[in-house]
């Protein structure tokens, strides 16, 4: 906060020596509109004076004070005419009085004096209360959230979004993809505008979001319907096994011999093999799932896919 004594900063030019005749007072004041506490603020006069080779000062009188302190300078050029800047803010709050003098500490008054009142700073409103909640993308361990921007005085800088009560995630725009969720789980989602000043809206209504069920695939094969020969088998097995790693594997008719044609697996039950082959000769097809390397692996189901 500004001491009355220090309020302002001083500011002065180069002087140019004139001799001026003692004219009436006058001049034209430029002081901000509806001033508020500890922000800062230029003042301007401009009008005729006579200096007799002397600065023109400004001058301020602080509410509560009899003291005039300088708080700006200025130097007369043609036809007598003084352009005085002065600056400063304002440590409290009331009727602050102007005035142009000759010189530093002068009585010699050269403009009429002019009042200012300074009142208390109004209070920041906080940023608008963000609406519209939607989901979509719904996942079962994720969605996507969209809503309508807050609006705020000072700009939004960011919105926090929160999953039963708790901060889930923060965006600088209108969407957020929401992850890190449990599979058929209801959330009560709302968001929270935050401005440049770090004031935070009302929280948003409600929006509940349920998360989209696992469902574990069928057991069993899924196998090509009515194939021909040239034609080209996908083949998917879904089951259980204890090794992580499951391969598939195929015969063709009056072969001995097993190729692999696909694969699949992974850490948790059920796992889920696909694969397939060009179909280039008619007869019975064999396909084994297999828990690793032929021969020397168990085999965990075997099909028969007849080709025409």
């Amino acid at each position: 906060m500004y001491t009355p004594s220090r309020m302002f900063a001083r500011a002065c030019a180069g002087a140019l020596a004139l001799i001026l005749p003692a004219l009436a007072l006058a001049g034209s004041w430029s002081l901000p509109a509806n001033p508020t506490l500890n922000t800062g603020y230029n003042f301007q006069w401009y009008g005729s004076v006579a200096s007799n080779n002397q600065v023109a000062m400004m001058e301020y009188q602080a509410p509560g004070t009899s003291t005039w302190m300088d708080c700006g300078a200025g130097f007369p050029g043609s036809n007598w005419q003084a352009n005085v800047s002065g600056g400063g803010g304002f440590d409290r709050t009331g009727v602050w009085k102007f005035r142009i003098v000759q010189d530093l500490n002068s009585n010699v008054v050269v403009s009429d004096q002019t009042d200012l009142t300074v009142g208390n700073v109004p209070p920041h409103p906080p940023p608008s209360t963000p609406a519209n909640l939607s989901a979509s993308s719904i996942a079962m361990y994720a969605f996507t959230l969209n809503w309508t921007a807050s609006t705020d005085n000072t700009g939004i800088s960011r919105y926090d979004i929160y999953a039963n009560g708790a901060k889930v995630a923060t965006a600088t725009g209108t969407s957020a993809r929401i992850s890190g969720l449990q599979a058929a789980t209801t959330y009560q989602i709302t968001v929270r505008a935050f401005d440049t000043a770090g004031l935070g809206s009302g929280l948003s209504g409600i929006l509940p979001v349920t998360t989209a069920t696992y469902v574990p695939p069928a057991y069993g094969w899924t196998l090509p319907t009515n194939p021909t020969v040239g034609s080209y088998a996908n083949l998917t097995w879904v089951g259980s096994a204890n090794e992580s790693t499951v391969l598939l594997w195929a015969r063709a008719p009056g072969s001995t011999t097993w190729i692999t044609c696909g694969g699949g697996g992974g850490p948790f039950n059920p796992k889920t093999v696909s694969g397939g082959w060009t179909l280039n000769v008619s007869g019975n097809w064999l396909f084994e799932v297999r828990d690793g390397p032929f021969p020397t692996s168990t085999v965990l189901s075997q099909v028969t896919v007849t080709v025409r």
